[in-house]
């Protein structure tokens, strides 16, 4: 018998029960299946078939509310390949807690949330909830809220590798945290964001790390045309390892991030936006010295910045710097046209494949997509293609091939 089995008894449990176990408390439930078919030719290698499947997410989600100062949230998720057991007589493996956590007002505007949880803040660049993904991001933690009427202040931490039980190393975790202070009224962010990694490494006794990475967001109009968004981050902090041995090997960083983007929305009822995006993360233009420039991304919401294929969702040594061009308009009633032009390109040198020759170029993507959206109901089909440079797959692995590199989708979405 499955050993998710129980979460399925507990969902049911949970709606058959909520009358009588929330009586007088206010209830309400939400739910979303997303099916997504995938046509996918992303190896570079024409030699191969496209691989061909669906996903499929189900997400039920309940809420309530006992009393004016506290609210309790349970969502549970079923995230699959379409055919995972279809046709099957076992239980499925696969349904889990997405999201449960609780949430107490302390008064004076303080609120302290506690369980398991998403997390984004501004536009995602550094922590997002990665809600593309077919599974999405949580976290376990606490998050501290003080809200005013025209800002917000969060302080959380999280941990996402607990050791306490392991035979080896029982007080080291892997932890997140910081803060974020969000004005509404000046549509600014100001965010403090600490990583603290000191758990067991591979081919090491044990890992130190500790970083923070400091910065703003904002995102604003004006009049109606003109628009900005823009992430500026550094980081520093140390990376430490220490072997076997005893001997402990200690690196500095220094790092940075320039995420700006500008656009105008021209007059006329198809509301088309032009917009030009840079985003730097910067590289390390020598591994040999005490210091470490590459900058690392965090828990972005990689899809939404860095082309549709998803090629550089990692943090490289080497950064990278994504120039794109942007454009959207709506002039049908229910839909929305995009597409993206992406010029890739390293922050530093690499090689090129000849014996002492260097490049910074990687490739270039479009992104197309059109979105339909009928109350509840929308769709979404999009259509990619990613032209690589000849000596991309020395900057990452994935880029190696001689051949072009195509993805297609169409997404339905239902809420409730």
């Amino acid at each position: 018998m499955s050993r998710q089995l129980p979460w399925i008894a507990g969902l049911v449990l949970v709606f058959v029960m909520a009358g009588t176990a929330f009586a007088g408390a206010d209830i309400k439930t939400n739910a979303q299946v997303r099916y997504r078919a995938n046509f996918d030719d992303k190896d570079f290698n024409g030699d191969t078939d496209p691989q061909k499947f669906a996903e499929l997410r189900t997400r039920v989600g309940i809420t309530a509310t006992p009393q004016d100062n506290l609210k309790l949230f349970v969502q549970f998720q079923d995230s699959r390949r379409v055919g995972m057991n279809s046709g099957g007589l076992g239980n499925d493996a696969n349904v889990g807690l997405h999201q449960g956590f609780l949430a107490y007002g302390l008064g004076k505007g303080w609120t302290v949330q506690a369980g398991r949880f998403e997390v984004a803040f501004g536009s995602q660049r550094l922590v997002g909830s990665v809600g593309w993904h077919n599974v999405g991001r949580t976290v376990d933690g606490v998050d501290v809220v003080k809200a005013g009427d025209t800002w917000r202040l969060d302080i959380f931490t999280a941990k996402l590798n607990e050791n306490a039980f392991a035979a080896v190393h029982p007080d080291k975790d892997r932890k997140i945290g910081g803060l974020n202070f969000r004005c509404n009224e000046k549509k600014v962010d100001l965010f403090a964001y600490g990583d603290v990694n000191n758990t067991p490494g591979d081919g090491f006794d044990e890992r130190d790390d500790t970083m923070i990475t400091l910065g703003t967001h904002s995102a604003r109009k004006f009049g109606g045309k003109f628009d900005y968004v823009t992430t500026l981050a550094y980081q520093l902090g140390t990376m430490s390892t220490v072997d076997t041995s005893d001997v402990k090997a200690e690196t500095d960083i220094g790092a940075y991030l320039v995420a700006v983007e500008g656009g105008f929305t021209f007059p006329g009822k198809a509301k088309a936006r032009a917009a030009v995006r840079l985003d730097l993360a910067s590289g390390d233009d020598d591994m040999t010295d005490d210091k470490y420039k590459g900058f690392n991304n965090l828990y972005y919401t990689g899809h939404k910045f860095r082309g549709f294929m998803d090629y550089f969702l990692a943090s490289s040594p080497l950064g990278l710097m994504d120039l794109a061009l942007r454009l959207k308009m709506a002039p049908f009633a229910k839909w929305v046209f995009k597409a993206d032009y992406h010029m890739f390109s390293a922050a530093q040198e690499f090689s090129d494949g000849t014996a002492s020759g260097t490049t910074k170029k990687i490739g270039n993507e479009i992104d197309l997509t059109a979105a339909y959206k009928d109350g509840k109901f929308g769709c979404v089909i999009g259509v990619s293609t990613f032209t690589a440079d000849d000596a991309a797959g020395n900057y990452a692995g994935n880029l190696m091939g001689d051949d072009g590199s195509t993805w297609g989708y169409i997404m339905g979405i239902a809420n409730y």
